[in-house]
């Protein structure tokens, strides 16, 4: 049973990558584009479109994606409920884009904001594109999600090209790409899942609606708080420092963010595999399992990112930039705080505990401004780094504390002490400097990976050995 359950979890995590990991870096291999054709206005503009978009889909997207594909896994094969739930999702979406497409009319009219409609149309199909994905989601259609999440990127990466770099529609071109990849993949998803067969105004239900709403919208503010601790740090320090630290900031979150991206993969599938086995009779055995050899992967990476950064930082990084190396090993524990956090978290949504997510959630993002606005004047550009540690360590401690009414899980406390001590050296040789003291810290880092994730390599060696035995069998059975 745990093999099928461990199966499932990798199959699931391999195919949300596929369908994810374009979307995520097209942007990254766009700027080179970006840089030759956009002015630093243009740039800086689609940037602020981006930003405000993220958080009106926030506010008006009610979290209903992920209130779909939670309720559907209760509902997998029951075809009337499946049904009673799109209407109801989709009619509360409804409601919602016509609020907001009102209140757009209105501000148009009063302040005549430039590109206001393209922000609209942005909004409101990126809110139901995501309804959509998440649906393939609940029913189980991983194969298709990944194909259509794929289907995204690469007409996002087309109409790129076309729009910016042929026709130099600069940011105009930028906002019609992410509106027209988006729109063409909604429209697939429409039709291979034949939703209007599955909408049926007689079923809405006030009272689904209230539950649907009790559950999403605790996670609206929930997700604002995730944008506070993610994105406070860099309006805090741009405007009490300078857009110059700013930059510094920026770089030195690239490593733990792309650290972080496949982690996300995993958690996706992660919280699923919580909701389903839950009940099951070894459940506290089975979740406590996978978490601690998540843990023991995570931080034996994360730990290996730092450990390697003295002899990489000058070749990846530009000199005038070198104030970042300072910030990185600080940025790459409060991300392991951060899976941590998402680990346990799945615990609340299992239980459709919401409100709990958002509390806490909001107290993290209350002490990170707290703190870095407390300590800016005394200690700089280190404020915000510290401010999200401390904030991700108190949130990860909280819920794990917390948690443990629903699911018991025991952390490996042997690992947890070794940790530290490996942590500890690394951060002494990594600010020390020395390449001799550096290559001793990046041995002893190898040496911890490779004794807690033994298990893996182990695996490896089994399969790789099935697969020549296999080889040599068949080549023996020719011979005769």
């Amino acid at each position: 049973m745990e093999q099928n359950r461990n199966k499932n979890l990798i199959k699931n995590t391999f195919i949300i990558s596929i369908g994810k990991l374009g979307t995520s870096s097209v942007s990254f291999f766009l700027l080179p584009l970006y840089t030759k054709v956009l002015t630093p206005g243009e740039y800086g503009t689609n940037d602020l479109i981006g930003t405000i978009q993220t958080i009106l889909g926030i506010v008006f997207g009610l979290q209903l994606s992920n209130c779909i594909y939670r309720f559907l896994l209760d509902v997998r094969n029951n075809f009337e409920n499946e049904k009673k739930l799109i209407t109801n999702v989709l009619f509360v979406n409804f409601l919602s884009s016509l609020f907001l497409s009102i209140s757009f009319v209105i501000v148009y009219f009063i302040f005549k904001p430039n590109y206001c409609w393209y922000l609209l149309i942005m909004v409101l199909i990126s809110n139901f594109f995501y309804i959509l994905q998440d649906t393939l989601r609940g029913v189980n259609r991983y194969v298709e999600y990944a194909i259509f999440g794929f289907l995204q990127t690469i007409l996002l990466l087309i109409s790129n090209i076309v729009l910016v770099l042929i026709y130099k529609k600069s940011v105009q071109g930028l906002l019609v790409s992410s509106i027209l990849s988006q729109f063409i993949v909604s429209i697939l998803i429409l039709i291979r899942l034949k939703i209007f067969k599955k909408i049926n105004l007689k079923m809405i239900d006030k009272t689904l609606i209230k539950h649907i709403l009790s559950y999403s919208l605790p996670l609206v503010p929930n997700e604002l708080s995730w944008w506070v601790i993610k994105g406070s740090d860099r309006l805090v320090i741009s405007s009490m420092l300078s857009v110059v630290a700013n930059g510094i900031l920026s770089v030195s979150h690239k490593f733990p963010s792309a650290f972080i991206m496949f982690y996300n993969y995993f958690n996706t599938s992660w919280t699923e595999t919580v909701i389903l086995h839950l009940k099951d009779d070894d459940h506290e055995q089975y979740i406590s399992n996978v978490i601690n050899k998540v843990l023991y992967l995570s931080f034996g990476l994360g730990f290996g990112i730092i450990a390697v950064m003295p002899f990489i930082f000058n070749i990846l990084v530009n000199e005038q930039y070198a104030d970042a190396y300072c910030q990185i090993p600080i940025y790459m524990v409060a991300t392991l705080f951060n899976i941590l956090v998402g680990l346990t978290s799945c615990l609340y949504i299992a239980n459709k505990n919401t409100k709990k997510v958002a509390l806490t959630s909001f107290m993290s993002a209350a002490i990170n401004i707290l703190i870095n606005l407390g300590t800016i004047k005394f200690i700089g550009i280190y404020a915000a780094s510290i401010s999200s540690l401390v904030a991700f360590c108190f949130l990860a401690i909280y819920r794990i504390i917390d948690t443990r009414k629903y699911c018991k899980v025991s952390f490996d406390k042997k690992f947890l002490f070794s940790s530290i001590l490996c942590l500890a050296i690394i951060l002494m040789t990594y600010y020390y400097k020395k390449t001799f003291f550096c290559f001793i810290s990046l041995f002893f880092t190898a040496i911890y990976f490779i004794f807690y994730n033994r298990s893996i390599f182990f695996r490896l060696l089994k399969h790789k050995e099935a697969k020549r035995n296999k080889l040599n069998n068949g080549l023996k059975e020719i011979e005769k």
